[in-house]
Protein backbone atom coordinates (compact mmCIF):
# COMPACT_ATOMS: atom_id res chain seq x y z
CA UNK A 1 0.00 0.00 0.00
CA UNK A 2 2.82 2.40 0.85
CA UNK A 3 4.40 1.82 -2.57
CA UNK A 4 1.15 2.65 -4.36
CA UNK A 5 0.63 5.82 -2.30
CA UNK A 6 4.23 6.88 -2.95
CA UNK A 7 3.78 6.31 -6.70
CA UNK A 8 0.57 8.30 -6.92
CA UNK A 9 1.90 11.19 -4.80
CA UNK A 10 5.05 11.43 -6.92
CA UNK A 11 3.22 11.29 -10.28
CA UNK A 12 4.45 7.87 -11.34
CA UNK A 13 2.70 6.49 -14.39
CA UNK A 14 3.27 2.84 -13.51
CA UNK A 15 4.31 0.70 -10.60
CA UNK A 16 4.97 -3.04 -10.42
CA UNK A 17 4.01 -4.87 -7.22
CA UNK A 18 5.83 -8.04 -6.21
CA UNK A 19 4.81 -10.25 -3.31
CA UNK A 20 7.70 -11.96 -1.59
CA UNK A 21 8.82 -12.22 2.01
CA UNK A 22 7.99 -10.41 4.30
CA UNK A 23 4.70 -9.48 2.54
CA UNK A 24 3.75 -12.48 0.46
CA UNK A 25 0.08 -11.69 -0.14
CA UNK A 26 -2.63 -9.06 0.33
CA UNK A 27 -5.57 -9.30 2.69
CA UNK A 28 -9.01 -8.37 1.36
CA UNK A 29 -8.87 -5.17 3.42
CA UNK A 30 -5.48 -4.18 1.97
CA UNK A 31 -6.70 -4.99 -1.54
CA UNK A 32 -9.72 -2.72 -1.14
CA UNK A 33 -7.59 0.07 0.34
CA UNK A 34 -5.24 -0.03 -2.64
CA UNK A 35 -8.20 -0.06 -5.01
CA UNK A 36 -9.52 3.10 -3.31
CA UNK A 37 -6.14 4.83 -3.71
CA UNK A 38 -5.93 3.84 -7.37
CA UNK A 39 -9.36 5.39 -8.01
CA UNK A 40 -7.89 8.80 -7.12
CA UNK A 41 -5.56 8.75 -10.14
CA UNK A 42 -6.72 8.32 -13.73
CA UNK A 43 -3.23 8.03 -15.20
CA UNK A 44 -1.65 5.54 -12.83
CA UNK A 45 -1.16 1.97 -14.00
CA UNK A 46 -0.43 -1.01 -11.79
CA UNK A 47 1.21 -4.27 -12.85
CA UNK A 48 2.19 -7.35 -10.89
CA UNK A 49 5.31 -9.48 -10.61
CA UNK A 50 4.57 -13.11 -9.80
CA UNK A 51 6.35 -14.91 -6.95
CA UNK A 52 10.00 -15.70 -7.66
CA UNK A 53 11.48 -17.54 -4.68
CA UNK A 54 10.65 -21.25 -4.50
CA UNK A 55 8.62 -21.05 -7.70
CA UNK A 56 9.18 -23.54 -10.52
CA UNK A 57 6.58 -23.95 -13.26
CA UNK A 58 8.66 -26.60 -14.99
CA UNK A 59 9.70 -28.72 -12.03
CA UNK A 60 10.32 -32.42 -12.60
CA UNK A 61 8.12 -32.94 -9.54
CA UNK A 62 4.55 -32.29 -10.63
CA UNK A 63 3.38 -31.29 -7.14
CA UNK A 64 5.94 -28.45 -7.04
CA UNK A 65 4.84 -27.14 -10.43
CA UNK A 66 1.20 -27.26 -9.27
CA UNK A 67 1.97 -25.12 -6.20
CA UNK A 68 3.77 -22.58 -8.40
CA UNK A 69 0.78 -22.58 -10.75
CA UNK A 70 -1.59 -21.90 -7.86
CA UNK A 71 0.49 -19.02 -6.48
CA UNK A 72 0.71 -17.32 -9.88
CA UNK A 73 -3.05 -17.79 -10.37
CA UNK A 74 -3.52 -15.90 -7.10
CA UNK A 75 -1.31 -13.10 -8.44
CA UNK A 76 -3.43 -12.94 -11.61
CA UNK A 77 -6.59 -12.71 -9.50
CA UNK A 78 -5.11 -9.81 -7.48
CA UNK A 79 -4.13 -8.08 -10.72
CA UNK A 80 -7.66 -8.54 -12.05
CA UNK A 81 -9.27 -7.10 -8.91
CA UNK A 82 -7.04 -4.02 -9.17
CA UNK A 83 -7.74 -3.69 -12.91
CA UNK A 84 -4.14 -4.35 -13.93
CA UNK A 85 -3.20 -5.55 -17.41
CA UNK A 86 0.07 -7.43 -16.94
CA UNK A 87 1.54 -10.13 -14.73
CA UNK A 88 5.28 -10.57 -15.11
CA UNK A 89 6.74 -13.95 -14.15
CA UNK A 90 9.93 -15.99 -13.87
CA UNK A 91 9.62 -19.68 -14.63
CA UNK A 92 12.02 -21.00 -12.03
CA UNK A 93 15.20 -23.04 -11.70
CA UNK A 94 15.99 -25.65 -14.35
CA UNK A 95 18.99 -27.70 -13.17
CA UNK A 96 19.13 -29.40 -16.58
CA UNK A 97 19.31 -26.28 -18.74
CA UNK A 98 22.78 -27.03 -20.05
CA UNK A 99 23.09 -30.73 -20.92
CA UNK A 100 26.27 -30.14 -22.94
CA UNK A 101 28.14 -29.15 -19.79
CA UNK A 102 28.16 -32.75 -18.50
CA UNK A 103 31.26 -34.89 -18.83
CA UNK A 104 30.04 -38.24 -20.14
CA UNK A 105 27.59 -39.14 -22.89
CA UNK A 106 25.32 -40.85 -20.35
CA UNK A 107 25.19 -37.71 -18.18
CA UNK A 108 24.44 -35.56 -21.19
CA UNK A 109 21.65 -37.91 -22.27
CA UNK A 110 20.04 -37.96 -18.81
CA UNK A 111 20.16 -34.17 -18.58
CA UNK A 112 18.73 -33.79 -22.08
CA UNK A 113 15.79 -36.08 -21.27
CA UNK A 114 15.18 -34.28 -17.96
CA UNK A 115 15.35 -30.87 -19.60
CA UNK A 116 12.86 -31.81 -22.30
CA UNK A 117 10.48 -33.06 -19.60
CA UNK A 118 10.89 -29.76 -17.68
CA UNK A 119 10.30 -27.77 -20.86
CA UNK A 120 7.16 -29.75 -21.70
CA UNK A 121 5.73 -29.13 -18.22
CA UNK A 122 6.68 -25.45 -18.40
CA UNK A 123 4.88 -24.96 -21.72
CA UNK A 124 1.82 -26.74 -20.34
CA UNK A 125 1.86 -24.48 -17.25
CA UNK A 126 2.29 -21.30 -19.31
CA UNK A 127 -0.48 -22.35 -21.69
CA UNK A 128 -2.89 -22.75 -18.76
CA UNK A 129 -1.83 -19.47 -17.15
CA UNK A 130 -2.03 -17.46 -20.37
CA UNK A 131 -5.58 -18.68 -20.98
CA UNK A 132 -6.55 -18.06 -17.34
CA UNK A 133 -5.12 -14.54 -17.56
CA UNK A 134 -6.52 -13.62 -21.00
CA UNK A 135 -10.03 -14.50 -19.82
CA UNK A 136 -9.55 -11.66 -17.32
CA UNK A 137 -8.05 -9.22 -19.82
CA UNK A 138 -4.52 -9.77 -18.53
CA UNK A 139 -1.33 -10.66 -20.41
CA UNK A 140 1.34 -12.99 -19.05
CA UNK A 141 4.85 -11.62 -19.54
CA UNK A 142 7.89 -13.88 -19.30
CA UNK A 143 11.05 -12.19 -18.00
CA UNK A 144 14.59 -13.17 -18.96
CA UNK A 145 16.78 -14.60 -16.21
CA UNK A 146 20.46 -13.94 -15.66
CA UNK A 147 21.65 -16.86 -13.51
CA UNK A 148 22.90 -20.15 -14.94
CA UNK A 149 20.34 -22.85 -14.31
CA UNK A 150 17.38 -20.55 -14.81
CA UNK A 151 15.29 -20.60 -17.96
CA UNK A 152 14.83 -18.71 -20.24
CA UNK A 153 18.16 -16.87 -20.28
CA UNK A 154 18.82 -16.26 -23.99
CA UNK A 155 16.72 -15.05 -26.94
CA UNK A 156 16.94 -18.60 -28.30
CA UNK A 157 15.43 -19.94 -25.07
CA UNK A 158 12.51 -17.57 -25.52
CA UNK A 159 12.02 -18.63 -29.11
CA UNK A 160 11.61 -22.26 -28.00
CA UNK A 161 8.77 -21.21 -25.72
CA UNK A 162 7.09 -18.50 -27.79
CA UNK A 163 6.90 -20.70 -30.88
CA UNK A 164 4.40 -22.85 -28.98
CA UNK A 165 2.49 -20.16 -27.05
CA UNK A 166 0.76 -17.32 -28.89
CA UNK A 167 -0.66 -15.65 -25.75
CA UNK A 168 2.60 -15.36 -23.81
CA UNK A 169 4.64 -12.15 -24.15
CA UNK A 170 8.03 -10.87 -23.02
CA UNK A 171 9.59 -8.59 -20.44
CA UNK A 172 13.18 -7.72 -21.34
CA UNK A 173 15.29 -6.97 -18.27
CA UNK A 174 18.31 -5.04 -19.54
CA UNK A 175 20.47 -5.82 -16.52
CA UNK A 176 19.79 -9.54 -16.76
CA UNK A 177 20.46 -9.50 -20.51
CA UNK A 178 23.80 -7.76 -19.96
CA UNK A 179 24.92 -10.58 -17.66
CA UNK A 180 24.11 -13.17 -20.33
CA UNK A 181 25.60 -11.57 -23.44
CA UNK A 182 24.55 -9.16 -26.16
CA UNK A 183 21.71 -6.97 -24.84
CA UNK A 184 20.68 -5.83 -28.31
CA UNK A 185 20.12 -9.41 -29.46
CA UNK A 186 17.17 -9.61 -27.06
CA UNK A 187 15.57 -6.56 -28.66
CA UNK A 188 16.32 -7.59 -32.24
CA UNK A 189 14.85 -11.07 -31.80
CA UNK A 190 12.05 -10.45 -29.30
CA UNK A 191 10.75 -6.90 -29.84
CA UNK A 192 7.57 -8.05 -31.60
CA UNK A 193 6.49 -9.94 -28.49
CA UNK A 194 7.84 -7.48 -25.91
CA UNK A 195 5.34 -5.54 -23.80
CA UNK A 196 7.54 -4.40 -20.91
CA UNK A 197 11.15 -3.45 -20.25
CA UNK A 198 12.90 -3.40 -16.88
CA UNK A 199 15.51 -0.68 -17.32
CA UNK A 200 18.57 -0.76 -15.09
CA UNK A 201 22.32 -0.85 -15.55
CA UNK A 202 25.29 -2.94 -14.44
CA UNK A 203 28.90 -3.61 -15.42
CA UNK A 204 28.33 -7.10 -16.74
CA UNK A 205 29.45 -8.96 -13.63
CA UNK A 206 26.69 -8.46 -11.05
CA UNK A 207 22.94 -7.79 -11.08
CA UNK A 208 23.52 -4.53 -9.21
CA UNK A 209 20.52 -2.54 -10.50
CA UNK A 210 22.52 0.63 -11.08
CA UNK A 211 20.94 3.84 -12.40
CA UNK A 212 21.15 4.20 -16.19
CA UNK A 213 24.58 5.38 -17.29
CA UNK A 214 26.54 4.03 -14.33
CA UNK A 215 27.23 0.65 -15.93
CA UNK A 216 28.25 -0.39 -19.44
CA UNK A 217 24.89 -1.02 -21.14
CA UNK A 218 24.43 0.92 -24.37
CA UNK A 219 20.99 2.43 -23.73
CA UNK A 220 21.34 4.84 -26.63
CA UNK A 221 21.32 1.91 -29.06
CA UNK A 222 18.29 0.42 -27.30
CA UNK A 223 16.28 3.64 -27.50
CA UNK A 224 17.31 4.26 -31.10
CA UNK A 225 16.22 0.73 -32.03
CA UNK A 226 12.83 1.16 -30.36
CA UNK A 227 12.36 4.52 -32.04
CA UNK A 228 13.32 3.09 -35.44
CA UNK A 229 10.79 0.31 -35.01
CA UNK A 230 8.22 2.91 -33.89
CA UNK A 231 7.50 0.99 -30.72
CA UNK A 232 5.53 3.15 -28.29
CA UNK A 233 3.34 0.77 -26.30
CA UNK A 234 6.04 -0.88 -24.21
CA UNK A 235 5.80 -0.15 -20.49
Amino acid sequence: KKCVIFGIENNFKLIELMFEFPQMELSLRELNEIKDYLSTSKHFEITFHGPLLETNLGSLREEIAKIALKKIQQTIEMCYKLEGKFVNIHTGYFPFCHPKSSITYQQRLIKKIAFEKCLKRLIKSLSFLSTFASERGISILLENNEAIGYFPRTPEDFERILSKLSKVYVTIDTGHANLVGDVMSFFRKLYKKTKMIHLHDNKGNLDSHMPLGEGNIDFKSIFCFLSKKRIKEIR
